[in-house]
């Protein structure tokens, strides 16, 4: 926020019991910002891929005793790599900057485009009140841009472990063992039974196929 004037005058008579004069003095009251913004909140974001989430005050928040809210800016240095922030449902303006009124009023949200690899994003940012250089975090002055953070978890469903699909019988041991024939045989339809269930080829699956094989 640029410096402020405000003014204010007095009037006063001089005498000197024979004579006097009536004056006006003026004065100018200056009022300058020379507190940097304070990046009180930086926490991040965590949502599903594919979906959209806004960025609360609760997540990024700036302040600064001696400049509005209105007039705090975050300056993006770097944009999300899979996916994008939006400003009342559009596409940041150029250059790409948002205000902390815009987040206070729940305007600011991350949209994680549908398809892009569920991976952790980012953006970096300068947060600046317009007059000053640099900004305050953990009570130091920075002037390097600030990381946002932002985890994206993946919705898709992975194919459950056969061990809970159920107990795997044992082939009898001793005089009485099928012979090799038929221990090929069962050890076919164990597999069999196992594809049906499953179809996916994760680790899991080829750990448990690899246990129903016959031992030589």
């Amino acid at each position: 926020m640029a410096a402020t004037a405000r003014c204010c005058c007095a009037t006063f008579v001089v005498t000197n019991g024979a004579s006097s004069r009536a004056g006006t003095l003026l004065f100018t009251i200056e009022r300058s910002d020379r507190i940097p913004p304070t990046l009180g909140v930086n926490a991040g974001l965590r949502l599903q891929d594919g979906s959209v989430a806004a960025v609360t005050p609760d997540l990024l928040r700036l302040t600064d005793p001696d400049t509005a809210a209105s007039n705090l800016t975050f300056i993006v240095t770097l944009l999300p790599r899979y996916g994008k922030l939006l400003l009342r449902g559009a596409p940041l303006p150029s250059p790409p900057r948002f205000l902390q009124t815009d987040i206070d009023q729940l305007d600011l949200a991350y949209r994680h485009v549908p398809g892009s690899p569920a991976r952790p994003d980012r953006f970096c940012f300068l947060p600046s009140d317009g007059t000053n250089k640099g900004y305050l975090e953990f009570g130091q002055l920075k002037e390097e841009p600030a990381v946002f953070s932002i985890q994206v978890s993946s919705n898709r469903s992975t194919c459950n472990s056969a061990a809970g699909s159920g107990p795997v019988q044992l082939l009898p041991t001793g005089p009485h063992q099928p012979d090799r024939t038929s221990r090929f045989r069962l050890a076919g339809e164990a597999r069999q039974n196992r594809t049906e269930t499953c179809l996916c080829g994760s680790a899991t699956c080829r750990s448990s196929r690899n246990n129903l094989e016959p031992q030589m």
